[in-house]
């Protein structure tokens, strides 16, 4: 009997697929996509196709998902806040707050259980604080981003590197190699650099309630577990690190298909290039037809009140 729900989230910098069935996950995926969305996509449904494809009757995306899937209706898209507290109260319910980081967006979520205000903040437009600056700065040591947490292993002190922009990251990290510090070191500097930031630009004096979800990409990554722990004040026991976190967002996505059984056509995604143009005539055929009725959800903010019952934002 077919009841389960899909979630596909897309990012920046990677895709994350995830099948849920009733309160478990019967299969996961992510994918580090450089770029190659398409392709990416279609290989990894392919395998939920293979894998559970049969069972699943619901499916929903982020709205990062619009440029593979043209026309999809605003319904079947789950905004970031909502998937992620879904995610969380599925996968981790005992978190008090979660940071989240991706590519080239990061959030940080308080207030998150029931009966509490929910309060959160994003960060701005520069990727300082991001997964794609521990990327860049790879790049720039000739290093592959896969082996960062083994290079952190090795680490013997924590050196000050700038984490508030690239641009300076880049010179502190050329002064401190022409001053001999070993790149383990570095590694770790960086990774302590990212979370001052993400505590100084996007936290701020939000409180943070223990213990603390981490999701994204960094989850791989010891240097920010490392660092979180540091910088927030945090044992090991307070901080929710594991591998599952790195799906969260997509876990929460299928369980919103799934409560408000939602579905669309996933199988078949549309290159980028035929999306766009797709797109660009539904554009225009808006502009003689009269204004869109789909209006967007509300911008980012805080105070609001998370209802787990309802599953929605108040």
């Amino acid at each position: 009997m077919r009841k389960a729900g899909l979630g596909i989230d897309i990012g920046n910098g990677s895709i994350s697929i995830v099948v849920v069935e009733g309160e478990n996950i019967i299969y996961k995926d992510y994918r580090l996509h450089r770029g190659e969305l398409y392709q990416n996509l279609v290989d990894m449904l392919g395998q939920v196709e293979t894998s559970c494809g049969d069972r699943i009757l619901y499916a929903a995306v982020n709205p990062g998902a619009v440029c593979l899937y043209p026309g999809i209706q605003k319904k079947v898209q789950i905004n970031r806040i909502s998937s992620l507290l879904e995610g969380q109260r599925m996968l981790y319910p005992d978190a008090g707050s979660i940071v989240e980081m991706g590519a080239q967006n990061s959030c940080f979520l308080t207030g998150i259980r029931e009966r509490e205000t929910l309060s959160y903040a994003m960060n701005g437009e520069c990727a300082a604080g991001t997964g794609a600056f521990f990327e860049d700065q790879m790049y720039r040591l000739g290093l592959p981003l896969s082996a960062y947490s083994e290079y952190v292993r090795r680490a013997k002190s924590v050196p000050r590197l700038a984490g508030r922009c690239s641009v300076f990251a880049k010179t502190d990290l050329i002064h401190r190699q022409q001053e001999g510090v070993p790149v383990e070191d570095i590694l770790l500097g960086l990774s302590y650099a990212v979370i001052r930031n993400f505590k100084s630009a996007v936290v701020r004096k939000l409180p943070v309630q223990p213990p603390v979800l981490v999701t994204g990409g960094v989850v791989y990554n010891e240097g920010v577990r490392l660092a979180i722990c540091d910088i927030f004040g945090l044992n090991e026991e307070e901080l929710l690190c594991g591998e599952e976190g790195a799906v969260v967002s997509a876990a929460g996505i299928a369980a919103c298909a799934c409560h408000g059984k939602l579905a669309f056509d996933w199988k078949h995604p549309v290159r980028r290039e035929v999306a766009d143009e797709e797109q660009n005539m539904t554009t225009r055929r808006r502009h003689f037809t009269g204004p869109d009725r789909y209006m967007a959800g509300k911008s980012s903010g805080s105070g609001l009140t998370w209802d787990p019952r309802a599953q929605t934002l108040c």
